[in-house]
């Protein structure tokens, strides 16, 4: 949520009000944003091509990837 309503602001699209609803793509977005700039990984996975491709691997960012789409 936080690296949502983040990204909301640094880009000037309106903040989700209190029914908590994004575009799928926002969603998506978080999840993959997360995943490739917070998650944990284990050492030697810390430049920012590895966290891309290994983001990109991620279940997490292709069941996000899914649901954005069938949205």
């Amino acid at each position: 949520m936080r690296r949502l309503l983040g990204e909301q602001v640094r880009s000037g699209r309106p903040q989700m009000g209190g029914d908590f609803r994004v575009s799928a793509w926002e969603a998506f977005n978080a999840v993959q944003g997360y995943v490739q700039h917070e998650a944990t990984r284990k050492s030697g996975f810390n430049n920012g091509m590895d966290r891309i491709i290994l983001a990109n691997k991620d279940s997490a960012v292709g069941r996000a990837e899914l649901l954005a789409l069938s949205a």
